[in-house]
């Protein structure tokens, strides 16, 4: 059987929403297919481990937003490399609430939307198909509508080599592995085994490689005194994107920038690198072309000397520039509800979009501060304990004396009476900080009430459940079930 035959089918890109209370969730699909028209009905692929799947399940309901050809490949990651589960991929995303309904719809990189009723839901192994009524729908726009294709040819990220000089001859190798069910494409010479298509969720036994002929490198003289020459070095390579992380040894918490999956999807593999070799001194290897690697910000190489970090004009620059970009994201916040409230929906959300683009910088300067990763739990914990502690004990306390001493006596209240609440958020850190450390998150000596986050099911014994009787959510879902009201 010919499978290749699959890839002469054509697709499309879209954002799949659905809404369960006050969470919104969405995934992009490839598969959205409009199959009558009295009444409107469209079928829609999901698969079975997205979160959207289980809420569209649950909820009966979803909304259908048509990417456009503009569409930034920050939006696909945004909601494509990352769990609803675990994340609110509509705080920051600029989006419409259909009123009726309560589904959200984007009206950012989106022509056209669908809002539809699920009338039928089909298992087809890997997948669910939604079968929908349309039951409303509008064009945002006159874009074209983004097609899997284009969206391989002028939008993914290539992560290839290095840039190469004055090809010499060609060579046929493998280039990408492709998904034989959906056409995703794996950039890459070798698919890891145990590789599974991030948007249909196939294995790696349904990806076959496509070859290319490819340029080799020359080794040319530098100013007659160097020479280049290409290099196999071991790198640890995100298997979801391609992304290169330039170091030895991959911190465990550390997150892919592109994709934002978990260093469980990194696997060291060999790539290339182009260096400059000194003339008669072949041993020593001055890289100055990489591939799109970061570094571990602790230390830079410049001329062969190790620098330190730590007491640097950079680190205080890093620092300077972490609490600018942290500042301006909330307080483009404030500015977009404020448009909003005003009546200006559009200026609102590129506030947001706004927000969202210096929250990355943020986390991206955060990140070099603290060895290219952000750190464990149970150091976080500590961190945020220490600096509650400096802010009831110190920084509010002398504000508020400070501000008496000026005649701003409300001001002076206002800073005391957060920096209370300031010494109760640290009580809190350290209390979470114990029970970690004591393995008290999930167990007690004692009888305790145990709620689900995800589906309220509550279990009551000493432990909670290593996964929920009802939703089937692992015990990290579980908390110990307190009444508010």
């Amino acid at each position: 059987m010919d499978k290749a035959a699959l890839f002469k089918l054509s697709y499309g890109l879209y954002i799949l929403s659905v809404r369960d209370g006050e969470k919104l969730n969405g995934c992009v699909v490839n598969t959205v297919t409009q199959v009558a028209d009295s009444p409107y009905r469209v079928i829609a692929a999901v698969n079975k481990a997205n979160y959207t799947a289980e809420l569209i399940n649950k909820k009966r309901l979803f909304s259908v937003s048509v990417l456009t050809e503009e569409t930034n490949f920050e939006t696909i990651k945004h909601f494509g490399f990352q769990s609803g589960r675990q994340n609110d991929k509509f705080a920051l995303f600029p989006h419409e609430i259909d009123l009726e309904s309560g589904l959200p719809y984007l009206i950012k990189d989106c022509c056209a939307y669908l809002l539809c009723k699920v009338v039928e839901i089909k298992d087809l192994g890997t997948h669910y198909l939604d079968v929908a009524e349309i039951f409303d729908m509008k064009t945002l726009s006159s874009v074209p509508s983004l097609t899997y294709a284009y969206y391989q040819s002028n939008i993914k990220p290539r992560p290839g080599l290095a840039a190469q000089a004055e090809p010499k001859q060609t060579t046929k190798k493998i280039v990408r592995w492709v998904c034989d069910v959906c056409g995703y494409a794996y950039e890459g010479e070798e698919l890891p085994k145990d590789f599974v298509c991030p948007l249909c969720g196939v294995g790696a036994d349904m990806f076959h490689p496509e070859v290319e002929e490819v340029q080799s490198a020359s080794v040319p003289e530098a100013k007659a005194k160097t020479k280049k020459r290409t290099k196999t070095v071991k790198r640890w390579v995100c298997t979801v994107c391609g992304f290169v992380y330039d170091g030895d040894t991959l911190p465990e918490d550390y997150i892919c920038p592109w994709c934002k999956h978990g260093a469980e999807a990194f696997e060291l593999m060999d790539v290339e690198i182009e260096v400059e070799d000194e003339l008669g001194n072949d041993s020593k290897d001055n890289p100055i072309i990489t591939t799109n690697a970061v570094s571990a910000p602790q230390a830079a190489t410049a001329g062969g000397n190790t620098m330190e970090l730590k007491g640097s004009k950079t680190e205080k620059n890093l620092q300077t520039a972490f609490a600018g970009e942290s500042q301006a994201r909330n307080k483009y916040t404030y500015y977009a509800n404020k448009a909003r409230k005003e009546g200006y929906q559009q200026i609102a959300n590129l506030f947001l979009e706004t927000a969202e683009n210096e929250r990355e910088h943020a986390e991206l300067w955060f990140k070099h501060l603290h060895g290219g990763a952000i750190p464990t739990t149970t150091e976080n914990l500590l961190d945020a304990a220490k600096g509650e502690n400096y802010e009831w004990t110190n920084m509010y306390a002398e504000f508020a004396k400070e501000a008496e001493e000026e005649g701003f006596t409300e001001i002076a209240r206002l800073f005391r009476a957060v920096g209370n609440i300031e010494k109760t958020h640290e009580e809190r850190y350290r209390k979470l900080l114990a029970n970690i450390e004591g393995g008290l998150v999930f167990s007690r000596d004692g009888e305790a009430i145990w709620q689900c986050l995800q589906c309220g099911n509550i279990v009551i014994g000493k432990k909670a459940p290593e996964k929920c009787p009802v939703c089937g959510h692992d015990k990290a879902y579980f908390q110990l079930k307190a009444t508010n009201y």
